[in-house]
């Protein structure tokens, strides 16, 4: 009973630069090498497989522009918020339905005084927060 597969193949074929000895022969004074050669088969299952993840900003402390990446599991309607150090939504970056995927966004904060302020990203089944620094 084979198994049922659809993901992709692939197969590498490395040839070493090193060698061993595989025969001597006294007779005619030769000796005899053999190349190590490599063979690799493998099978890639599911290439694009994403977890829930909000990852911290860059670069932080920001001056102006930032960017914020995070990635989805599953499809989803996704909510990234900005909020003061108060806990005030000082702006909402995305408000939308979502495929899975990694997704970076940028985010001007160039209008808000100094401070730290929080990002948090919501979806159907996670909810992340980071901490962010605005500099002037």
């Amino acid at each position: 009973m084979g198994a049922d597969y659809s993901g992709e193949y692939y197969v590498g074929v490395f040839i070493d630069d090193e060698f061993e000895v595989s025969e001597t022969n006294e007779d005619d004074n030769a000796v005899y090498f053999t190349p190590t050669i490599s063979v690799y088969v493998g099978i890639e299952d599911e290439p694009n497989v994403y977890l829930n993840c909000l990852n911290q900003n860059y670069p932080n402390p920001i001056t102006d522009m930032t960017s914020i990446t995070y990635s989805i599991k599953n499809s989803s309607n996704v909510v990234l918020n900005i909020y003061n150090i108060n806990g005030k939504l000082v702006q909402t970056i995305v408000n939308e339905s979502k495929l899975p995927s990694s997704y970076t966004v940028k985010w001007n904060a160039s209008n808000l005084p100094a401070g730290i302020y929080v990002y948090q990203l919501k979806t159907n089944e996670y909810s992340d927060m980071k901490r962010c620094v605005v500099v002037k």
